[in-house]
């Protein structure tokens, strides 16, 4: 008998050197049409057999694979054009969707479903072959068709994205998404993650919480809301209310076996999930170089890469500093944990430093840091005025969630530092009629804050330009409010010597005694000054500086004017 395309033997595919299995796949489809679904003058054939034995399927499932690959390189193939396709009545061809599961669970085409899949029906049903199929076929790979084998780890994880995206966009069912999960972690088991999932957790609903809080996790985002998996992962209201009443009453495997904890948000009245420690460090065992993705250690500084430098300060602030310092010291600040848990009080130590820019407040804080041997983790609050609405609200949330992440890991707490919290410390605005979104966000953003620092432990320390102007009920919320005043005259000679040692002290005290400037205003100073001995051969000292700092104030003056 002769044959279009040559003889195929099966086990011999390609005896004249060609790679025929593409055109074998339009004669299957062709002689397919309008066969009312009987495949018994096709099963016999070469190409049939030829291409069922490259894909590793039975007869009947190479047929309906070379009818789906040849109807949908255009479009996705609904229930409803198959069935005119091969002539035949719904319900008839819905008798053979067992074998299209097959392919399905071979990952060799992929169904789709209606966004609404809750109320789906099988006409709402589609098909589209894989990719990565259409290229074993062109490329004559077998391989090609395991590609989903032996992933990396970002590429397993980068695959488990994408199926939940579509998901989660309803273009595929939850069992579609297990499924895919399943195979992806049967596939993959050489990853430290997926061996610890598998052997602690049953269901597939759990370890694909897991993986999604895994890739949030390695995205940077510590948590994720609990109603967010109760309405994607269920599509059933009876599984969704099993799912949350196990999850509260703490019987959920995922609590149970340590993978997960649930935390509560007072502010939103929500619950949040997130990877416990075991559960992280087996996450990044295998790559640890993804762990400085971790949102948690952004912004973090060592105390040991804190630079020692001396700070001089009037000498009512300078005993307020030492006596914090004193009361940070890791056996101070643990004595004082245990008698405010034993009086019933919240052991949080929260702190602000306001008052004259350039005073040192932040440079302090620093120092605080490097001396009391804790990290210091350094946020802008300004940064967080998001242009899109809501998103403020959130980053500064995922502020205080990363920091009880750091707290949770840490063996000695570290220090929360809030820099030049102005704007928010402020006090709020009325809302009403006529306010915009921008105050309602500055309002929603400020409550969270009050919100948090109530319900604060660990160390907190805050900086402020503001001397009048802050809220009232931020003022209640810390513990301790040092005020930073400029620098008196002798402070200010401390300052200027430590700054140029070449200075004698009768130099630094006559500038002490004529300018009234903060140390960072002193600092400004003497890099003009270095401007100058580049531009200049040996300027007089006192004199070049005399005229750096007239006109220092000089501009300060006149900025007051311009602004009152």
């Amino acid at each position: 008998m002769k044959y279009p395309y040559g003889r195929y033997e099966p086990g011999f595919l390609y005896p004249d050197g060609d790679n025929k299995l593409l055109d074998m796949m339009e004669t299957i489809s062709t002689q397919a049409e309008k066969s009312k679904l009987d495949f018994s003058s096709l099963l016999e054939k070469e190409e049939v057999k030829t291409v069922a034995e490259f894909l590793s399927v039975s007869q009947q499932q190479a047929i309906l694979f070379a009818v789906l690959l040849d109807l949908g390189m255009k479009k996705n193939v609904t229930v409803e054009a198959l069935s005119e396709y091969f002539d035949c009545k719904m319900l008839r061809l819905i008798s053979l969707l067992g074998e299209i599961e097959v392919l399905e669970n071979r990952f060799l085409i992929r169904r789709q479903v209606e966004e609404n899949r809750r109320r789906g029906s099988y006409k709402d049903i589609s098909f589209s072959v894989s990719r990565h199929a259409i290229e074993a076929l062109r490329k004559k790979d077998k391989n090609l068709l395991k590609t989903r084998e032996g992933l990396s780890f970002p590429k397993l994880l980068d695959y488990i994205k994408f199926a939940l995206r579509e998901c989660e966009d309803g273009r595929i069912t939850t069992q579609q998404l297990f499924r895919e999960m399943e195979d992806l972690m049967a596939h993959n088991r050489q990853h430290a993650f997926v061996k610890f999932l598998v052997e602690k957790l049953n269901k597939q609903s759990s370890k694909a919480i897991a993986l999604s809080l895994a890739l949030d996790r390695l995205t940077g985002k510590s948590e994720c809301d609990l109603d967010y998996f109760a309405e994607n992962l269920f599509d059933d209201f009876h599984d969704q209310l099993e799912f949350r009443r196990h999850i509260h009453s703490g019987k959920h495997e995922l609590l149970r076996q340590g993978v997960v904890s649930l935390t509560s948000e007072a502010f939103f009245n929500s619950q949040v999930l997130s990877l416990t420690k075991a559960a992280a460090k087996v996450l990044y065992q295998d790559y640890p170089e993804l762990m400085v993705e971790d949102a948690s250690k952004e912004g973090v500084i060592p105390c040991k890469g804190i630079k020692t430098k001396e700070l001089y300060f009037n000498q009512g602030l300078q005993k307020q500093v030492d006596e914090l310092i004193r009361a940070l010291s890791k056996s101070q600040f643990n004595r004082f944990k245990e008698v405010a848990g034993k009086s019933g009080l919240n052991a949080g130590f929260t702190a602000i430093f306001y008052g004259y820019p350039g005073t040192g407040k932040t440079e302090l804080a620093m120092q605080i840091a490097r001396k009391t041997r804790r990290d210091l983790f350094m946020v802008d609050l300004s940064e967080t005025r998001s242009m899109w609405f809501g998103q403020s609200e959130k980053l500064v949330k995922q502020i205080f969630s990363n920091y009880r992440e750091l707290l949770s890991t840490a063996t000695v707490e570290p220090i929360l530092f809030i820099n030049e919290a102005d704007g928010l410390f402020s006090r709020r605005f009325e809302i009403g009629r006529g306010s915009s979104a921008t105050t309602h966000t500055q309002n929603v953003m400020q409550n969270i804050l009050l919100q948090e620092l109530e319900n604060f432990n660990g160390i907190l320390i805050a900086t402020s330009n503001l001397t009048e102007n802050l809220d009232k009920a931020f003022e209640r919320r810390f513990l301790l409010k040092i005020d930073f005043p400029r620098p008196d005259e002798n402070v200010r000679q401390q300052i200027w010597l430590s700054k140029l040692p070449e200075l004698t002290p009768e130099m630094a005290a006559t500038l002490a005694q004529r300018f009234e400037l903060s140390g960072g205003q002193i600092d400004n100073q003497v890099k003009q000054l270095l401007i100058k001995r580049v531009l200049h051969k040996k300027p007089d000292l006192l004199k070049t500086l005399i005229e750096i700092c007239e006109n220092e104030q000089g501009f300060t003056e006149r900025k007051r004017i311009g602004f009152n």
